[in-house]
């Protein structure tokens, strides 16, 4: 969404929130992370026009308000805020009981942006010819987690289990789920300084097909798959298109 400004500045706005991977955060009890997956999944939409964050509102609802774990979360979102380089100017807690089950939260958040006129990537210049480039990602993310959750079933792993690291440090699988999102703003606002740059997108939720399609009319069908999930791939027939 944008709106026109004076002096042809538009604002770029994005509303989203983590979907199941909450899930994972009460099974964990890793609560530190999941706002930088919060702030992340707005701001990285909104740079994908070019436009740089100003600043980001979060909405937090329980049960009953545990104050220790809230303070987790908002410095999550705090953290995320200051990778974007932007401004958390607040936001609404609410307190709903017998509507949540005890000691689970729902979060969900909204950032506002700006870009000139002259400088919103649209992709309209994209032509046959043109180099596509991907950025790499620190994990599974914030979406799909209804995908891992069956991944998980179906390999008999539990959230507990050890994982080898290419640094040769061992993670459990609930940690590497747990990874929070890459926050792409800062690189991508400096790649776009340079030049060149026509077309951007957000690769999530299972469409980056869709989302190729429409910005860059290409496909990716090649690649390498999370460690995490690789080992059930052919089990499952999970195509690497869908994990993208």
């Amino acid at each position: 969404m944008a709106t026109h400004l004076a002096d042809d500045n538009y604002l770029v706005a994005s509303t989203d929130w983590v979907g199941t991977k909450l899930k994972l955060a009460f099974e964990t009890g890793i609560h530190d992370t999941i706002g930088i997956d919060l702030v992340a999944m707005s701001v990285n939409d909104i740079v994908t026009l070019g436009a740089k964050p100003l600043f980001f509102l979060d909405y937090y609802a329980t049960s009953k308000l545990d104050v220790d774990l809230a303070e987790k979360v908002i410095k999550g979102i705090r953290d995320g805020c200051e990778q974007s380089d932007c401004a958390l100017l607040g936001g609404e807690t609410a307190e709903m009981p017998g509507f949540y089950v005890e000691g689970e939260y729902d979060l969900s958040g909204f950032v506002v942006g700006v870009v000139k006129k002259d400088k919103i990537i649209d992709g309209k210049n994209i032509v046959k010819g043109d180099v596509l480039i991907g950025l790499p990602s620190s994990g599974v993310h914030s979406n799909g987690f209804s995908l891992v959750r069956r991944v998980l079933e179906k390999s008999g792993l539990s959230l507990d289990d050890q994982l080898p690291r290419n640094d040769g440090i061992t993670t459990t699988v609930g940690e590497a789920l747990m990874a929070p999102t890459f926050i792409y703003v800062k690189q991508v606002l400096e790649i776009i300084s340079k030049g060149g740059v026509k077309g951007l997108a957000h690769t999530l939720k299972g469409i980056c097909e869709g989302r190729c399609l429409r910005s860059f009319h290409a496909t990716n069908n090649s690649g390498e798959d999370y460690p995490i999930l690789g080992h059930n791939m052919q089990q499952l027939d999970v195509s690497i298109t869908i994990l993208l």
